[in-house]
């Protein structure tokens, strides 16, 4: 892409407009944004910004009309964050608009959809995690529910979903960092990599093979490094196991 490219922004942030750390966070991807543009002589034209987590994305239906309207490129701080969001490819594949991000430059249509493939995988494998958990517990005697289900039901279900959106929020990005910036990394290897950095396990211990994969399969990364890691253009060293 050329110097004078027209750029439309956008950036995703959990929490709402009132949260502390949304100010800091949208500055800093703004200035991550704001510099690859500088560097490569675009021309940034308009920012949209994504509060939340809610089910539609009604800034990112913006932005993309917007890029439709100006023949612009959608610029995001970072690959590693909307790699994995089938809520962002699908849309972005559909309208045709041109993806390009802070940290890994333009990205092509056969990465996207190499991406969204991945993404949707991960989708049914969580899917058919959770059916075929609560289908081992009917089968073992196990009354699901709460005995106060006006209660218990939304209480539980809040708290597992706040769980789950701070484990995915806290960790996936990591591991899909790791992986993109590893991608022939045995889990062993992995595993070194978050303790050096001083990420939490689950439990609050250290890191291991097992710890890892366990960490991929629930963050429905598994394909993805399976993915990386096929790729025929890639000479891997001698290593032939995974631990």
């Amino acid at each position: 892409m050329k110097a004078g490219t027209r750029a439309v922004t956008y950036f995703s942030l959990p929490g709402g407009a009132r949260s502390r750390s949304t100010r800091p966070r949208l500055d800093a991807a703004t200035l991550v944004t704001q510099s690859f543009a500088r560097r490569r002589r675009w021309v940034v034209v308009e920012p949209f910004v994504e509060l939340g987590s809610r089910r539609g994305r009604p800034e990112l239906a913006r932005a993309l009309e917007r890029c439709r309207e100006m023949e612009a490129v959608l610029l995001v701080p970072s690959l590693v964050a909307v790699g994995g969001d089938a809520r962002f490819l699908d849309p972005l594949l559909h309208a045709g608009v041109r993806l390009a991000s802070a940290d890994r430059g333009p990205v092509g249509n056969a990465t996207l959809r190499l991406l969204q493939d991945v993404a949707h995988q991960a989708q049914q494998e969580a899917s058919d995690r959770s059916r075929t958990a609560l289908d081992a517990a009917r089968r073992r005697g196990v009354t699901l529910g709460s005995p106060r289900p006006e209660i218990g039901s939304r209480a539980g279900v809040a708290a597992l979903r706040a769980q789950a959106d701070a484990h995915a929020e806290g960790l996936t990005p990591v591991l899909v960092e790791l992986l993109l910036s590893n991608p022939d990394a045995s889990l062993r290897d992995l595993a070194a990599l978050l303790d050096a950095l001083d990420v939490p396990t689950p439990r609050s211990g250290r890191w291991g093979p097992s710890a890892v994969r366990n960490s991929l399969a629930r963050a429905g990364l598994t394909a993805f490094r399976e993915a990386l890691r096929a790729k025929p253009d890639r000479k891997r060293p001698g290593r032939t196991g995974d631990g």
